[in-house]
């Protein structure tokens, strides 16, 4: 017989993350489910975990990847290949879900046929507590009405993680993840699905999926200033422009150069980088000549005011309507969440 709901795991090491995932995952009242860990070259010590769960449990099964490139989304493009329920979750390997998560989501969605995916609150693990209050970490909440826009200036108001798709319907709308990216996957997966007129809506209920943060850890940190990182950045930003103009013209300009100022804000936060600044501001000028001229003067600004004073203020200084936006957008985050609590 075959499981209602896929549920789909890239893994990459972290087993004891994952234990506690695969463990919530066990302990929620829905049964009617399969497990996928795509394994993406783990170490001995995860590889026994997944084993053994395996093992255990005939409902999940571990897959090793045998495409390429290397990397979360190929494993969850191979999910989505092998996925035989008729509704699929993303998770991720080191979070936790409540125990009626499963129940919920398969339960909202079924009562919206006229839906491709639905949306869900999400809440947060820090230093392996969950916070029992509104948390800047938080997603799933309905912030303004235009979700595109949030996420063409890489504000995210839900990710994959918060939804339950219908399977039929990610293979009606050709969705599938890029390869190409190297972080910034989940934004793009969620900007094609609005661009390609998925339907979906947020469901009112409570939290039901736990974020981990890992203040320990500094991969991400250290990756995401890397050059090759600045060249995959340098890709969404060009690749969001053309999908979204070719759809919308150039309604949305200013929310992707705002994106991309974000995205030199993350990779530059300590020094001032000439070579990225000039990639970025190129692409811009290519696809927004007003947005891109307005990006040249802010680089030009920053790398003077650089010279004079320290960097953190120069970029406070030059990038001030990104600041300006930034806090404008929290405010109303966090305002939204102290009503949901």
């Amino acid at each position: 017989m075959k499981p209602e709901l896929s549920i789909v795991i890239p893994v990459y090491n972290h087993p004891d993350e994952l234990c506690a995932m695969i463990d919530s995952i066990i302990a929620n009242s829905y049964q009617s489910w399969e497990l996928l860990l795509i394994d993406d070259g783990s170490d001995k010590q995860t590889i026994v975990c997944e084993q053994e769960y395996a093992k255990k449990d005939p409902r999940i099964k571990l897959v090793e990847r045998n495409q390429l490139p290397k990397g979360a989304q190929t494993c969850r493009n191979m999910g989505l290949q092998l996925a035989q329920g008729e509704f699929l979750i993303w998770f991720d390997s080191d979070d936790i879900i409540s125990d009626e998560c499963l129940k919920n989501r398969v339960a909202s969605i079924k009562s919206h046929p006229e839906l491709d995916f639905m949306v869900f609150p999400s809440g947060v693990v820090e230093n392996d507590k969950i916070v029992s209050g509104p948390h800047i970490r938080n997603m799933g909440f309905r912030i303004l009405p235009d979700d595109l826009s949030l996420f063409a200036q890489r504000f995210l108001p839900f990710t994959v993680w918060t939804n339950i798709y219908r399977v039929d319907s990610l293979h009606k709308f050709g969705m599938n993840w890029d390869v190409n990216l190297l972080s910034l996957q989940d934004s793009d997966f969620n900007i094609q699905a609005l661009l390609r007129g998925m339907k979906f809506d947020y469901a009112q209920v409570p939290i039901d999926y736990y974020y981990r943060i890992n203040y320990s850890s500094n991969t991400i940190a250290s990756n995401i200033v890397s050059k090759k990182h600045q060249k995959s950045h340098a890709y969404w930003i060009e690749k969001t422009f053309q999908q979204i103009q070719s759809k919308y013209n150039h309604r949305y300009d200013y929310y992707i150069y705002l994106g991309a100022l974000k995205l030199f804000h993350y990779s530059c936060e300590k020094k001032y980088d000439d070579g990225f600044s000039h990639m970025i501001s190129k692409i811009i000028m290519n696809y927004s000549k007003k947005w891109g001229i307005i990006c040249n003067v802010q680089f030009f600004v920053l790398k003077l005011f650089s010279c004079l004073m320290p960097y953190v203020l120069s970029l406070k200084f030059a990038f001030f309507n990104y600041y300006k936006n930034q806090k404008s957008m929290i405010k109303k985050k966090r305002i939204l969440m102290a009503s949901a609590y």
